[in-house]
């Protein structure tokens, strides 16, 4: 009775280019040992055993990659992580800020008592290697004394030193309209958008009378605990390259903005490490009006290094967190769930907590309340 020999089986955990290419070769000897006996380089038969080997080989790539983008333990490309982490309600904290105060250098200038010098808000300043400061708010200097050149600034104590805050990044602004459809999307032109430093406004110009500002919220499906009508709120979506997307709601969880009303959103862009600029790497000139009709430019120095500038949160913090963050809820028990929250932590001006820590206060008599000391 003739025996039948089973062909050698393809090894189908085989990944990579040689060896699927001599699995392949190995199965056709001994599958088809009459019909194909030359296995030279130079034959056409092995270039297309190389051609197959390469398909397969470059099909399983992607293949395991898709299956690693599947998981936050496993997955590389931020997008994915991005995208990962919101299914748990984790949102990558975003570049901050860095700050320093700039001296005003008054040496030079002919002043009386009682003359007011006022720099603008979102006036901008440039570091060394263009990287730009901007104020918040106007500033005021107002001088005490002529004689000996003091100063107030913003009403504070006078000085003969005035200075002032800047934070690092540009502020910037889109306007568009409503469409009157339910989750209506605004896209924001500008990216990297910084943490914490989007307004939205529906009605017009933060400056127009009927114009209404809006208030930021988790989630529109969660609304806005403080407000039972869950109207007039919006939520933020960042994607991976840090550009914002603003969602309002379905009349449900947040308003619908009709169609035709104006939509302005106010935000700024930058942050990140690169604003942690050393001693005297700003020297400039910040424009101002003196007694409010005259312009004329004010010698602004940093005296010390900026600092709170944060990048980005990394894609290995990312994959770290997000899990943790799930299991935490938003809620403090232990000492690793305060670790977790604090690491959340992210302000547009100033900067993320470096480190945290919880002390329990037995002296008031009640068994939950602990202190925070943050960094």
């Amino acid at each position: 009775m003739a025996q039948t020999v089973l062909a050698t089986q393809l090894d189908a955990t085989a990944r990579d280019f040689l060896s699927i290419k001599a699995g392949l070769i190995d199965y056709i000897k001994d599958a088809r040992p009459n019909d194909f006996t030359d296995f030279t380089e130079s034959q056409l038969g092995l270039a297309i055993i190389e051609l197959v080997a390469w398909g397969i080989a470059n099909n399983a790539f992607y293949q395991d990659r898709y299956a690693n983008e599947a998981y936050i333990t496993t997955a590389q490309q931020r997008r994915n992580l991005v995208l990962l982490a919101r299914l748990v309600g984790y949102v990558p904290a975003l570049a901050t800020s860095a700050s320093v105060n700039l001296r005003v250098d008054t040496s030079t200038l002919s002043v009386v008592t009682g003359d007011t010098f006022v720099i603008p808000a979102g006036s901008k300043m440039s570091a060394a290697g263009g990287i730009v400061f901007e104020t918040l708010a106007a500033v005021t200097l107002v001088c005490t004394a002529g004689s000996t050149k003091t100063f107030t600034v913003d009403g504070g104590a006078a000085t003969t030193t005035p200075e002032f805050s800047v934070v690092q990044g540009e502020s910037k602004s889109d306007t568009s309209t409503g469409t009157g459809d339910p989750f209506k999307e605004f896209l924001l032109s500008q990216f990297p958008v910084i943490s914490d430093s989007i307004d939205l406004y529906v009605g017009g110009l933060p400056t127009d009378p009927g114009a209404v500002k809006w208030k930021e919220v988790e989630s529109l499906v969660l609304g806005d605990p403080d407000n039972v009508d869950n109207q007039q709120i919006y939520q933020v979506i960042i994607d991976e390259n840090d550009q914002a997307t603003v969602r309002t709601g379905d009349d449900v969880t947040g308003a619908i903005i009709a169609a035709g009303v104006t939509v302005h959103a106010t935000y700024r862009t930058g942050g990140g490490a690169k604003g942690n600029v050393a001693a005297g790497a700003i020297s400039t000139n910040a424009g101002a009006t003196k007694n409010g009709t005259t312009s004329v430019s004010l010698k602004v120095s940093n005296l010390v290094a900026a600092t709170g500038g944060q990048d980005r949160e990394s894609v290995d913090s990312i994959r770290f967190f997000a899990p943790l963050n799930a299991k935490v809820h938003n809620t403090a028990v232990t000492l690793n769930d305060y670790f977790v929250l604090s690491n959340g932590y992210s302000d547009g001006s100033s900067g993320s907590i470096v480190k945290a820590g919880v002390i329990a206060d037995p002296t008031d008599g009640l068994s939950n309340v602990v202190t925070v000391y943050v960094w």
